[in-house]
């Protein structure tokens, strides 16, 4: 740096013959990395998650405002305050999906009461939870929940071809018919419901979409509102009883559900531990694996997956 090249006794000066030429240097290719936007999930991006992780498909049936979209909401903020049950929040790549779905219920929409948004597309579309057992001993477990618009079961309830466009049922890990608890309270309204989710069953049966025993689990939402109106008796003689007598092999366990709680005798977030903890359980069929049928076309994303032990 001085000028003294030549009195250095760390510096070598070496010429290079005049046919020589620097070496080429191989550049790597440069990797595109898909950085999720953390909105809705949609089926061609459903191989982000399950090409690396076994994942559970939980699919939420239900008619117009039964509550499907406040559970999930529920579900971030129970985890903004702690684990649910045994288990703790561990990722996911839908945040800005839930915010949208929790806003309505928060002061700072400056909304008079309690609300959620409503699913409007009559597409599907998936938001992503990763979640560990506190213990941290097991491995962390994601789930994928299918966000279907009511409306869209009400269609189904009318023509078959529409019914056939639900053939993600066939492929859930746990199916959940939720019925609005409000609804089952008014004498008006709770014949319509009961023969509508009776009959979305029946036609899904009838299109093969339910296949093995225990597919369905039942969810009553807005808990609250039957316990403080302590009709608690009543919907289990006019709703839950005849389901189950007349379905005698499809239902596993009946789930009651206050995701936003208004009675001080049923705590907010009432059931949502029981509703996690199924959705972990193992699912029928298997977990989705990252084995991809590749020998014929397939149309919808979510069926390009084998599932096997």
């Amino acid at each position: 740096m001085d000028g003294n090249m030549e009195e250095c006794q760390f510096l070598r000066l070496v010429e290079l013959p005049e046919d020589e030429s620097e070496p080429e240097v191989a550049i790597p290719e440069s990797t595109t990395h898909i950085i999720p936007s953390g909105d809705d999930l949609q089926e061609n991006e459903l191989s982000t998650i399950t090409y690396q992780f076994k994942s559970n498909l939980v699919v939420l049936i239900g008619e117009p405002e039964c509550g499907k979209s406040t559970l999930y909401a529920a579900l971030l903020d129970r985890f903004h305050k702690g684990p649910i049950g045994d288990f703790n929040f561990a990722g996911c790549l839908t945040p800005i999906a839930f915010e949208k779905r929790a806003h309505y219920a928060r002061l700072k929409s400056k909304s008079k009461s309690s609300d959620n948004e409503r699913t409007k597309s009559f597409e599907f579309s998936y938001l992503h939870l990763e979640v560990r057992h506190r213990s941290l001993l097991f491995k962390s477990q994601h789930l994928l929940f299918a966000d279907i618009n009511g409306e869209k079961f009400q269609r189904a309830n009318d023509a078959d071809d529409e019914m056939s466009t639900l053939g993600i049922l066939r492929y859930a890990s746990h199916i959940f018919v939720l019925a609005n608890g409000s609804t089952l309270l008014h004498n008006s309204n709770r014949h319509a419901l009961k023969a509508n989710i009776i009959s979305t069953i029946e036609r899904a049966l009838q299109n093969q979409l339910l296949v093995g025993k225990e597919r369905l689990n039942l969810v009553i939402t807005k808990w609250d509102k039957i316990d403080a109106a302590n009709e608690i008796e009543k919907i289990n003689s006019f709703f839950i009883q005849p389901l189950k007598e007349r379905f005698p092999t499809l239902f596993g366990e009946i789930l009651f559900i206050a995701s936003r709680s208004l009675n001080p005798n049923v705590k907010w977030g009432e059931g949502l531990d029981v509703f996690l903890d199924k959705c972990l359980s193992q699912g029928n069929p298997k977990q989705v694996t990252t084995k991809v049928i590749e020998e014929h076309e397939i149309v919808r994303e979510f069926q390009r997956f084998k599932y096997h032990d």
